[in-house]
């Protein structure tokens, strides 16, 4: 990883004619976001990163209480897959805000579990049952202006903040029993029902939870020794 990563500084700081394209900014940006995506589907050991897709988790317990949006989930050996998938559409640097534009695309996220429990609702629609989970959402595509920060460390480039987020889902597929009666129609009405609920409401979704997510993908990037090649191309 560290060889990898000294290519890219190499790259960021050296300026050639023949290769200035190679060299841009946007390139730098995108042969990271391809180490991240390696490590995603890998792991890392030298960065104590495990593999995140397939991420497995034993027991996991989901509470959520807001206002358009009541949540308890409680799943058993859940299988999250597809992260590592990811298409970066756009990218952007921009020197002057030390921030990047971008255009992210995950064409199959899938959610399963051997047995789960769950009740709430999310926008009026209700979501209960018991069983086997299996969700697939496709078409997640993301954009937002990223403002970027330097880690604590002095080491890492971390997510200061995502200004003006939003998010389009273009379908959301069940398999999911939930008592054993009704299943069929409870996985018609989120097919046909929840991706568009979802983006409809997106920009109050993140507005929620940006933090949350923040949080969570700067513990990723908080493990890598970046800000050197961002630095260098400012």
């Amino acid at each position: 990883m560290k060889i990898l990563f000294l290519i890219l500084l190499t790259s960021a700081t050296r300026a050639t004619t023949d290769v200035e394209k190679f060299l841009s900014p946007n390139a730098v940006m995108r042969q990271l976001f391809e180490i991240f995506r390696n490590t995603i589907k890998n792991g890392n050991n030298e960065n104590n990163v495990p593999i995140l897709d397939p991420f497995k988790i034993l027991q996991n317990e989901l509470n959520i209480h807001h206002a358009n949006m009541r949540l308890f989930a409680n799943i058993t050996n859940g299988v999250y897959s597809g992260l590592g998938d990811f298409q970066l559409k756009e990218i952007f640097f921009l020197k002057e805000e030390l921030a990047i534009d971008l255009t992210l695309l995950f064409p199959k996220l899938i959610m399963e579990s051997d047995n789960y429990e769950m009740k709430g609702y999310i926008f009026g629609l209700f979501l209960f049952g018991q069983g086997i989970l299996r969700f697939e959402v496709k078409n997640l595509e993301i954009k937002s202006k990223v403002h970027l920060t330097l880690s604590e460390n002095g080491i890492a480039t971390l997510i200061g903040k995502f200004e003006n987020p939003q998010f389009s889902v273009r379908k959301i597929l069940s398999n999911t029993e939930f008592d054993g009666n009704i299943d069929c129609i409870i996985n018609n009405i989120v097919k046909d029902v929840l991706a568009a609920y979802i983006t409809r409401f997106n920009k109050y979704i993140l507005y929620t939870f940006s933090e949350t997510i923040k949080n969570y993908i700067n513990i990723f990037l908080d493990r890598f020794d970046t800000w050197r090649i961002i630095s260098s191309l400012r």
